[in-house]
C-alpha cells in the first residue's frame, strides 16, 4: 500500500492510499481544513441563479451565511451556535420531528428551497440594513433562522409560511400555494413580522 498526498488549489489537500500491486485507488479524503465563509452558485425555486455565501466546517458546507454585516465570527461556534448569521434549516418533510442544517458535501446544493429561503433572507436583510440601518431583525444582530419544508402535524404538505417569535416557517403548499420560500416578498414579510416585534411589539 502506497501513501500518496495530492494537491489541487492552493487550499486543497487529498490523502490516496493506492495498492502496491496493480496500483488501483483503494481509499482516498479531503485532509485540508478550510473552515470559514464559502461562496456558491445555485439554482432557486424560481429557476434563477443566485449566490449563496454557505459555511465551511471541515470537509462539509454548511447553509450559515457568516459574510454579513452583523456577523460575529469570533463569538460564534459553527455550526450549532452561529452568531449574526443568516441560518437555513431543513425540517425533512416533517413537521418539525427531523430538523436539521442544509449540508454538502461538495457545495453543490439540490434543494431548491433551501436555496430561496437562503437567498431571500440575505436580501431582505440587506434591506432592512441599506434602507433603515437596522442591523437585523432585532437590530442587535441575532442570527436570523429559517426552517424549510415544514409539513402540517399529519404530514400533508402546508400551505403556508409563518413567523412563530424565533423563525420563519416555510411549507412547500399543497392545494393553493407551491413552495413559499420561492418568493421574495413572503420572505420579506415574515422578516417584517420579526422588525415589528422587537420594535412596536404590535399585537399580531
Amino acid at each position: 500500500m502506497w501513501h500518496v498526498t495530492g494537491y489541487g488549489k492552493l487550499h486543497e489537500r487529498l490523502e490516496m492510499f493506492v495498492s502496491a500491486v496493480d496500483g488501483s485507488e483503494v481509499f482516498r479524503y479531503k485532509s485540508s481544513c478550510n473552515n470559514g465563509p464559502a461562496t456558491a452558485s445555485a439554482v432557486d425555486l424560481n429557476n434563477s441563479n443566485v449566490v449563496l455565501n454557505p459555511y465551511q466546517v471541515g470537509n462539509s458546507f454548511i447553509m450559515i451565511d457568516a459574510s454579513r454585516q452583523m456577523s460575529n465570527s469570533g463569538a460564534s461556534t459553527f455550526p450549532n451556535d452561529p452568531i449574526g448569521c443568516i441560518l437555513t434549516l431543513d425540517s425533512k418533510n416533517t413537521s418539525f420531528q427531523s430538523i436539521d442544517h442544509v449540508r454538502s458535501t461538495n457545495n453543490q446544493w439540490s434543494d431548491k428551497s433551501s436555496v430561496s429561503a437562503h437567498n431571500n433572507s440575505a436580501i431582505s436583510y440587506e434591506y432592512f440594513k441599506n434602507t433603515h440601518n437596522r442591523n437585523g431583525l432585532d437590530n442587535k444582530g441575532s442570527t436570523i433562522i429559517s426552517i424549510v419544508n415544514v409539513t402540517e402535524q399529519d404530514g400533508s404538505g402546508m400551505d403556508n409560511a409563518y413567523w412563530n417569535g424565533k423563525v420563519m416557517i416555510y411549507g412547500n403548499g399543497n392545494i393553493a400555494f407551491k413552495p413559499l420560500a420561492g418568493g421574495l416578498d413572503v420572505a420579506a414579510h415574515e422578516m417584517s413580522h420579526g422588525v415589528t416585534e422587537h420594535s412596536a411589539n404590535l399585537v399580531y
